[in-house]
């Protein structure tokens, strides 16, 4: 059995590495390998209406972290999987993985390829999802840091302003495929999903893509006119490209305000962040209203209007925010009251980690202890 299991992952890197050029040497986990051809599709939660079901037909609740996939190892997957959790959300950073074009990062995919395969091993269900703030690196005008998601090749090329105007043009330029520069970095956006999905598609347990994480959001940008609708067109194209590649694992699309309309594709979820109240600190006494008037939108906007389930992509708040635990337990309360995906309300929080992370709120202290809030969450699994 050892010798079977070496020698599968023998033939399963040679064949990584007939496929792709590596930028630099592996040091991930050395059992780390593709999670690809190992168990059938059957086994991955699908929508049925405005419920997301498992593959035994009941409905589920997926309920967990976004998860950057660097921080995450097995002791935090035996974590999860102790606590309750069943579902993490991974952010990956596109710059990260393919610094250099058609050249792949072994580091950035060694972390994937081993949270994914963890997720197989302790049954947790799991959302790839690109992620970016500020776009790409190659913008650094905003508070004097840098952007994340597009690497700073596919960017460049575009002569882009380091500047809001700049920024403004570049997001235009995608999402509605304006010129050469726009056409070139649709078609390196949709290699990139191609690569990824090929490789990953056949985990039983990378139950959604999310396509694209907060798509009219960038900081000090008045987007022009046009672009909601390209993103909806954006989401169309991904859709009816890579359905033929994966037929069965779940696409999620942003919120996008009022473009966002329905489709005839299966197995579609809309997602939003929910850190509409959290902050500057909550106070039920006169906010409470307009956190179910927000969850109420939500649920007429997608489950009654477009026909799908929702999920909450993100939620959390800043540490220390006042009132957070009565926000958490009136946003859950009201969710099931309202019954959102008819009570089976699905969220991710932001962020997992040990110790403060980007100033959030997170579930464990620097040494592993649980931070308070696990026990709140844990009242609603």
């Amino acid at each position: 059995m050892r010798f079977f299991k070496e020698a599968l992952v023998l033939v399963t890197i040679l064949f990584s590495l007939s496929l792709i050029s590596f930028s630099q040497a592996y040091t991930g986990n050395p059992q780390s390998i593709p999670a690809s051809g190992i168990i059938s599709y059957s086994s991955k939660p699908y929508v049925d209406g405005t419920v997301i079901k498992d593959h035994s037909g009941n409905p589920v609740r997926l309920q967990g972290f976004n998860v950057e996939p660097r921080d995450m190892d097995e002791e935090g997957m035996q974590w999860l999987k102790s606590r309750g959790f069943n579902y993490i959300r991974i952010t990956f950073l596109w710059h990260r993985f393919e610094p250099q074009q058609d050249r792949y990062s072994s580091t950035y995919f060694g972390y994937l390829d081993n949270l994914l395969n963890l997720c197989q091993e302790y049954g947790i269900y799991a959302n790839l999802c690109f992620m970016q703030w500020q776009w790409s690196p190659y913008f650094t005008y905003y508070l004097d840091s840098e952007g994340t998601g597009f690497p700073e090749w596919v960017i460049s090329g575009g002569g882009y302003a380091d500047s809001s105007y700049g920024l403004r043009e570049c997001i235009a330029d995608f999402f509605l495929k304006r010129g050469s520069q726009g056409e070139f970095m649709r078609q390196e956006f949709f290699e990139f999903w191609d690569y990824l999905i090929n490789r990953y598609k056949n985990n039983p347990y990378l139950c959604a893509y999310e396509i694209f994480n907060e798509p009219t959001i960038a900081k000090s940008v008045r987007h022009v006119s046009g672009v909601p609708d390209g993103i909806m067109n954006l989401y169309k194209e991904w859709t009816e490209t890579f359905r033929q590649i994966d037929s069965k694992t779940m696409i999620i699309y942003h919120h996008i305000g009022d473009a966002a309309t329905k489709v005839e594709y299966a197995n579609v979820v809309w997602t939003k962040s929910w850190y509409d109240i959290a902050y500057e600190g909550y106070d039920p006494s006169w906010e409470y209203s307009d956190l179910v008037e927000r969850l109420q939108n939500l649920k007429n906007t997608y489950n009654t209007g477009i026909g799908t389930p929702f999920l909450i992509s993100e939620m959390g708040f800043i540490e220390g925010t006042s009132g957070a635990e009565q926000w958490i337990r009136d946003t859950f309360d009201v969710a099931r009251n309202i019954g959102l995906n008819e009570g089976f309300e699905c969220w991710a929080w932001y962020i997992y980690s040990k110790g403060t992370k980007y100033g959030f709120q997170t579930p464990r202290n620097w040494y592993g202890s649980d931070t308070w809030i696990v026990a709140v969450l844990q009242e609603y699994l």
